[in-house]
Order: C-alpha cells, then structure tokens, then sequence
C-alpha cells in the first residue's frame, strides 16, 4: 500500500470582483494524475456568504448575498491513473484559511467508467480502477466566506486529496 497526498493550489483574488481557481501545482503520481479542467468559481463578490457548485453542471446554488453572482462556475475534473484492478482511496479535505476568514468544503464524483461514487469531504471513497486504470474526478464544492475578504490582498487556498492505492 502506498500513500500519496495531493495538493492542488488555487489563489483567491479579491478585488471589485474575486477569481477563484483550482490548478494542479502537486498532484503526485500514482501511475499519474492530470487536469483535464481547472475548477474555477469565477466572480465572487468581497461579502460574506455561499457558493455552492454542483460537481456535474459547474451551476451555482443562489444565496441571499449573491456572493457567486454568476450563474455558472467550471467543474474541477482529473484524471487519475492507477494499475488495472487496483482499489484505490480517495479523500478530499476541507481547507479553511486562516482565521476562518473563509472556508472551501469540496464535493464530487469518481468513476471507472462502470461504477460511480459520491466523494464526501474528509472521509475516503474507495474504488476499483477496472480494467483500464483510469478513473475520472469531478470536484466542486461550497464556498463559505465568513468575513469579508481584503480587496487588495491575494489569498492562497490549498485543497489536499489523499490518494492511497492498495
């Protein structure tokens, strides 16, 4: 059994409008991993509040402050690659940024191709990487904004993914 951790990076721009994306800095290998798309919640106003992305459409779910004004965001969505028939551990972590001034609560999917399973934030999916040994993520997820956010500061949001292939 080997452990595998790993980080994807996004910044967290804050301005009149704030970009948020996920790109792939640090996904360790299994037998390789890759983005096919970043996840990215596009503009998210400096207030608090919600964004909560569906991991299959990118759609948001409106809350009261419109704090992810636009109607659709871009899904997160890799590629991991593992020996055929290998079961595999796949956990996502909640990320909450210093002094909880926010926090990003992902959600998803994985799937081989015939079995698909629901990814639940801080705890392991566990799924067969079937015949081909690749298995596709989708990940959104909530993003909870506690206190409103500093437009000339840049912040860093680290979202960690364990990957443990058995």
């Amino acid at each position: 059994m080997r452990e595998l951790k790993n980080k994807l990076t996004k910044v967290l721009l804050v301005g009149a409008i704030t970009y948020i994306t996920l790109c792939n800095t640090v996904l360790a290998d299994i037998n390789g991993t890759a983005i096919v798309q970043s996840l990215r919640f596009g503009t998210v106003t400096p207030i608090t509040g919600t964004c909560i992305m569906n991991y299959n459409t990118g759609m948001f779910t409106s809350d009261f402050n419109n704090t992810c004004p636009t109607i659709i965001g871009s899904t997160g969505q890799y590629k991991i690659s593992a020996d055929a028939n290998t079961l595999v551990r796949i956990t996502p972590y909640t990320f909450t940024y210093a002094s909880n001034l926010f926090t990003f609560t992902p959600s998803g999917e994985v799937t081989n191709g015939i079995d698909t399973k629901i990814l639940t934030p801080n705890n392991a999916t566990v799924i067969d990487s079937g015949s081909t040994g690749i298995i596709d993520m989708k990940v959104g997820g909530t993003l909870k904004v506690m206190s409103p956010l500093t437009t000339s500061n840049s912040y860093i949001v680290d979202l960690e993914i364990a990957i443990v292939a058995q």
